[in-house]
């Protein structure tokens, strides 16, 4: 699976200039020389907003006013300085199998703006005017600026609507205007973070930060040295950066609760990195985003997640015990799952990525795409299904966009050679199907632009992957690939490529529509959230570091949860390995992972694109035991998890939870990157670090109970920093003293015998 990225680490993959520092090119601040407006304020209020003009500072002001309380405000332009700006110019662009990195070049920057009308009715606020350049420049047009409430929306509420915001030039000349660029004075207090854009596995805090909104390969490394630069040198681009993200979100937020949503699917860039400023590079001519706010950080994401989607529930099977990942056909899979059995280890599922078999490359082995079993790798399959259906287990398969050509192996379907009959491929320029490489062979890429395309492979995973195989769900790879230079039947590459994702994980929920399977996707963008029920982080390094091992999981999980993300999970143990450098799973590298997911969402393992050369949950008796532990931990959570999956479907809440989201007015906790909540009454500090046996954290006001030794720690009027022991198995974990939930879990622990020290390796 996942080979564009095996390909790059294996054959060892730099960014050239990515977008986070080329994209931005320099925002002429206070350059141009404002035309004067009007000469006295103007102001009006759409139901709890104030849109407010002052004519002395030049300055536009969005606020959200509140009963009895002071106004916040939600946005602001920069006292003297243009509304906006627009550029004429073009996106420059390098792409390395799902790396891209784009450069946004302007050719000319026009400032010059002239607000000539203000006008304000019960529907909407509309500020028109004209934007000018020099003689014989490219910026002379006119512009409107519309707020208004939703369609839907009782303008008199006093309940936290979203205003929404419609941006549209134009340009008294065809196509001069092509770039609209935004500077906003959104936060006086510096110290004051923002929050979102989607799964950001590098940072928490936005600020300082230029983050491409362009799903993307997450890269091998990004930034970890001496790898990154390595793989740069071999495949540049491939070494990804800070903001490379596989399931980027045009949403974000700040610390006083001021959100933004981006409309679209066109690439932007949303820049940080000037103190107390926002930047938001969005090309074309109109611009459309939504502003709101709310009382507190949850409330946020309920509002957020209200009107952009909400991840359906999983089934309860899916979550009643860990899910084993396995290749190497029956014998092998059989011969772990006997021992799993014999344990009673909870196991939900089985996940088979290589049925489909495994052909020779540059590399050793990957995948054949053709979405059919492979009987000789995997023969008695009605045998190997019924062994473990009476052991309560599923199995769940692996499925991707590409398509090769088998006509060597004389299969049953060829489904490559039946979508170049149907024209359902992506085309290249020259009008031939586009052969996306990857290592020492070609793929076709389903065009998803096309309904015939979807209506075709939708009744092929009906076909291969349910009916034939009676697969309960499957991983729904890549998504993130299509080639920006790419021909497709009903639209353009570069407004569509965020979409993509979407309509991938649309796809699968209507091939799963009418049973209670499940599908988990890595790739997402806007609507991703309302169509797939679980999503996974992508390829994480198999190491401990924060770039792109087990810590950027831990901060992959809350930034996602941050941007309306609810329900999420990572490999167990990581997958990217390079074992020629001495890049490989450690055992305790696998256990701590074990640990943070055991807490999460979802207990899948992975055994990696290397799996000979890695630490695996089968290897000895001890791993055994310590796979046994977690999952049978996992297990008793379940009724926990029952309680957050219900409060992830109806409020948008994430189960891992950054806790800020519950201690928000806490300075300290705003400032946490490296422990989390699941739900509101656990806290874990899981061990990030190799050789570690004591672990610090911070536990908000209040007293809290170590749940292993039932210490109670903490103080009920601050915040305190407290140290605690953390041998493999018991990581740092409390909740508050009374809680029902915590002391549940304590109890059925006891009951299992889980929670002797002595047991453990």
């Amino acid at each position: 699976m996942r080979y564009f990225k095996l390909f790059l680490g294996l054959s060892l993959l730099s960014a050239t200039a990515t977008l986070q520092q080329l994209a931005v090119a320099s925002v002429p601040s206070g350059a141009g020389q404002p035309s004067p407006v009007f000469a006295a304020d103007r102001q009006a209020r759409l139901g709890p907003y104030q849109i407010h003009w002052q004519a002395a500072g030049r300055q536009l002001t969005v606020r959200h006013l509140r009963a009895g309380r002071p106004a916040r405000v939600l946005w602001q332009s920069l006292p003297g300085q243009p509304l906006f700006s627009a550029s004429a110019g073009e996106i420059q662009h390098h792409e390395n199998r799902g790396s891209l990195q784009l450069h946004f070049a302007a050719r000319q920057h026009c400032e010059h703006v002239q607000l000539q009308a203000f006008q304000a009715t019960s529907q909407a606020v509309t500020l028109s005017g004209q934007l000018s350049g020099p003689p014989g420049s490219a910026c002379n047009g006119r512009f409107s600026w519309r707020f208004s409430l939703p369609p839907d929306a009782d303008a008199s509420a006093s309940s936290e609507l979203p205003l929404q915001v419609n941006l549209v030039l134009q340009p008294s000349e065809p196509v001069a205007i092509d770039q609209i660029w935004l500077e906003l004075l959104q936060a006086r207090d510096q110290q004051v973070a923002w929050r979102g854009l989607g799964v950001q596995p590098s940072v928490l805090d936005l600020r300082g930060g230029r983050f491409p909104l362009w799903v993307q390969e997450g890269g091998i490394g990004r930034g970890a040295q001496p790898l990154t630069g390595l793989i740069n040198l071999f495949s540049p681009g491939s070494g990804g950066e800070t903001g490379s993200s596989y399931f980027p979100l045009p949403f974000f937020w700040s610390d006083q609760l001021q959100a933004q949503m981006i409309q679209g699917y066109q690439p932007l860039l949303i820049d940080f990195s000037t103190a107390g400023l926002t930047r938001i590079q969005h090309p074309g001519l109109q611009a459309q985003f939504e502003l709101f706010t709310a009382e507190s950080p949850l409330e946020l994401l309920t509002a957020y997640s209200a009107r952009h989607g909400r991840q359906p529930r999983l089934p309860d099977w899916l979550h009643r015990g860990a899910i084993v990942g396995m290749q190497g056909g029956t014998q092998r899979v059989q011969q772990v799952a006997e021992t799993l059995l014999q344990r009673q280890t909870p196991i939900s599922a089985f996940w088979l990525q290589d049925w489909v078999g495994r052909r020779r490359t540059a590399i050793g082995s990957q995948l054949w795409w053709n979405w059919e079993r492979d009987t000789a790798h995997y023969p008695d399959w009605s045998g190997l299904r019924e062994r473990l259906q009476s052991g309560g287990i599923r199995l769940l398969g692996y499925v991707n966009p590409f398509l090769v050509d088998v006509s060597p192996r004389q299969p049953r379907r060829n489904l490559y050679a039946e979508a170049a009959a149907k024209d359902l491929l992506v085309r290249d320029a020259q009008g031939g199907i586009y052969p996306v490489q990857n290592t020492d062979f070609s793929a076709g890429l389903l065009d998803l632009s096309q309904p015939e395309a979807r209506d075709w492979f939708r009744e092929v995973l009906r076909d291969a992957l349910r009916q034939a195989n009676g697969f309960s769900g499957w991983m729904a790879d890549y998504a993130e690939a299509l080639p920006l230079d790419a021909r497709l039947a009903d639209a353009d590459a570069w407004t569509f490529h965020n979409r993509y994702p979407v309509l991938w994980s649309q796809l699968q929920a209507e091939a799963l529509a009418d049973s209670d399977g499940i599908f988990f996707a890595r790739a997402g963008y806007s609507g991703s959230t309302a169509l797939t029920p679980l999503f996974w982080l992508g390829d994480q390094m198999v190491s401990w570091d924060a770039h792109d091992g087990l810590h950027s999981a831990l901060t992959g999980l809350l930034s996602g949860g941050l941007s309306g993300i609810a329900v999420s999970h990572s490999d167990a143990g990581g997958y990217t390995s390079v074992a020629a450098m001495g890049l490989t799973r450690s055992r305790e590298l696998l256990f701590r992972w074990l640990e943070l997911n055991t807490f999460s969402a979802v207990l899948r393992t992975h055994e990696g694109n290397e799996p000979a050369a890695n630490a695996q949950i089968y290897d000895d008796a001890e791993t055994l035991a310590f796979f046994d532990r977690c999952a049978r931990i996992y297990a008793a959570l379940f009724s926990e998890r029952q309680r957050l999956l219900d409060q992830a479907s109806h409020r948008g809440w994430p189960l891992v939870r950054h806790p800020l989201l519950h201690y928000g007015t806490d300075p300290v906790v705003r400032q946490l990157s490296d422990q989390f909540m699941l739900g509101d009454q656990l806290m874990l500090a899981p061990v990030l670090q190799p050789g570690q046996r004591v672990r610090r954290l911070y536990l908000p006001a209040g007293q809290w109970v170590h749940l292993w030794s039932q210490r109670v720690y903490g103080h009920p009027a601050r915040g305190s920093w407290v140290q605690v022991i953390a041998p493999l198995g018991f990581p740092p974990l409390f909740y508050p003293l009374g809680s029902a939930s915590g002391q549940a879990l304590y109890a059925q622990l006891a009951a299992e015998g889980l929670l002797q020290l002595d047991e453990m390796p």
